[in-house]
């Protein structure tokens, strides 16, 4: 015996009626973003002005035993002859990004790394403290100054699911130096 199309009918509603309520009582929702690939961050990258060409944007994954960690990583190489002037606005953009790339869904922290061109130690550059007043778990260590993790619960909490919305450019997070001649 064929089933009616009433019947048919009813089934896709019950499945979509299960469905619902499912993510409704376990709190997630699917991302309505589709994040960005990690070419295309990379040329976003490139748009901001005063960052040099090392700068990028990666995902990378492990083998930590039995377990893959999955992470993804935003380096961010400031050109000699430029300073950050925003650091909350660059501190926001470059944690966007990293969980923006949707190349894979990390499991593990996400990386923030800054360093200055010509410079041959690390420098600190706020940004840790910047996450921190921006409300988010920052993972770091003192001996690391150039960079900071953020852990993927906080990110899922401040930032929504995995892919998160393309952030817009910092316009005005780095502006050029210029330097006094010296009498």
């Amino acid at each position: 015996m064929k089933p009616t199309l009433h019947k048919t009918h009813f089934k896709t509603l019950y499945a979509i009626l299960v469905t619902t309520l499912l993510l409704g009582f376990t709190g997630c929702a699917p991302s309505t973003s589709q994040g960005q690939t990690i070419e295309q961050a990379n040329t976003q990258l490139t748009q901001l002005d005063g960052v040099a060409p090392a700068s990028r944007a990666n995902t990378g994954s492990m083998w930590q035993g039995f377990e893959r960690i999955k992470d993804s990583t935003v380096l961010l190489r400031i050109k000699d002859g430029y300073e950050i002037a925003d650091t909350q606005a660059l501190t926001d953009w470059l944690i966007r990004t990293t969980w923006s790339l949707n190349d894979q869904k990390p499991n593990s922290n996400t990386l923030v790394i800054v360093m200055f061109d010509q410079e041959p130690t690390e420098r600190e550059w706020g940004g840790a403290t910047a996450a921190e007043a921006l409300g988010f778990q920052v993972i770091s260590s003192p001996e690391r100054v150039r960079s900071f993790s953020i852990s993927i619960e906080s990110l899922e909490e401040k930032l929504g699911p995995w892919p998160g919305d393309v952030p817009k450019l910092p316009v005005g997070a780095l502006v050029e130096t210029f330097d006094t001649p010296k009498e």
